[in-house]
């Protein structure tokens, strides 16, 4: 026998159905011209079990002295007579002894309902089981949801594993997100030509060791902000550059400038205790001499100078620019006592010398 769940299925709206499917909703229902088997009645086995046959039932009819054992022990009712404890059974006694009165208010109320018990269990057992899945497909008169519902997840009509949703109901494309993480390696020849790259950072396969590259990103235009650390050594200078489409610093061509560290701006003087070379870092510096010595000024640079002081009397600092023109403004011999002093310039292939000894 087919369910009915499953018939109602077979004969819902805009559905055909088959000869089969015909058949076995009549063979799910009982003809008027067939007898039902007590078996297939719910109950009626147990409600006829015990009865007595039409036969034993004439019998019983005849039979003058069916009750007469009862009817033996049956109390008479006498005028003025009260029954006695004796006249109860003491099965019966007990039960009318336990009888006391209950609160009924707390059950639930009947109200209109006019049925009974068993036609209230039929009207449950005909509702869908609450473990029941239905198709939604099935479903008459529900809602149009833009978005279907899966048992993992939320898929956004016309959208993609490449968007993300937004809590206001909007989508985002991840393309557009920004990332700051590692990038991959770049070749130093890489960083020569222009590229209008992600924010993020790279290494960088210099032959001696990798360096790192930083680039910001400009939201909205071409430009870009980038940092570069040649090496891995501590005291490495850092180069930035400022680009904008393929256009760099054009005195440099598109090469990283060095920038300052603090000392660059506000340091201390050196000390000069026996012959020296002048270091570029030395430039816009005041030098304090210990010792007479020899002092070369090849390495300071175009438009660059550097103070010195004496702090001895006796002896004589000479000082030497290879490649340059020497150009003594006043004294020519830098021999004076402690707390003299000298100041050299660099202008294009001149060196300038002021001496000024006490």
């Amino acid at each position: 026998m087919t369910a009915i769940e499953t018939l109602k299925q077979w004969f819902s709206n805009l559905k055909k159905p088959t000869q089969e499917q015909f058949w076995a909703w009549l063979d799910s229902f009982w003809h008027k011209s067939e007898k039902i088997p007590i078996a297939s009645v719910e109950g009626l086995d147990k409600l006829v079990e015990g009865t007595a046959s039409a036969e034993q039932l004439s019998n019983h009819l005849n039979d003058t002295q069916a009750h007469k054992v009862l009817f033996d022990k049956k109390v008479d009712k006498v005028e003025g007579k009260e029954l006695s404890s004796n006249d109860f059974t003491n099965e019966y006694k007990e039960k009318l002894e336990g009888l006391h009165q209950v609160d009924i208010s707390g059950l639930l109320p009947k109200g209109d309902y006019t049925g009974t018990a068993q036609d209230l269990k039929k009207q449950i057992d005909d509702k869908a089981d609450k473990n029941h899945k239905h198709s939604w497909g099935d479903i008459e008169g529900k809602p149009n949801f833009s978005e279907s519902i899966t048992s993992k997840k939320f898929i956004k009509e016309g959208s993609s594993d490449e968007y993300l949703l937004t809590g206001g109901g909007g989508q985002v494309s991840k393309a557009d997100l920004v990332s700051s993480g590692f990038k991959g390696n770049l070749s130093p020849e890489e960083l020569n030509t222009f590229k209008y790259r992600d924010t993020g950072c790279w290494n960088v396969t210099y032959p001696g060791g990798w360096g790192l590259y930083v680039n910001f990103k400009g939201a909205g235009s071409t430009s870009s902000l980038e940092f570069l650390k040649s090496n891995w050594y501590s005291w490495t200078r850092i180069g930035v550059r400022n680009s904008v489409d393929g256009a760099r610093f054009n005195e440099d061509k598109g090469a990283f400038r060095d920038l300052a560290w603090f000392s660059d701006v506000y340091r201390e003087g050196a000390k000069c205790e026996g012959n020296t070379t002048l270091r570029v870092d030395h430039q816009n510096q005041v030098i304090f001499v210990t010792v007479a010595c020899s002092i070369d000024l090849s390495a300071i640079q175009n438009m660059g100078s550097v103070s010195f002081r004496k702090v001895f009397d006796n002896g004589q600092v000479i000082f030497t620019c290879t490649g340059k023109n020497i150009i003594y403004t006043g004294d020519t011999t830098f021999n004076g006592k402690k707390g003299s002093t000298a100041v050299i310039s660099i202008y294009e292939n001149d060196c300038y010398i002021d001496i000024r000894n006490i």
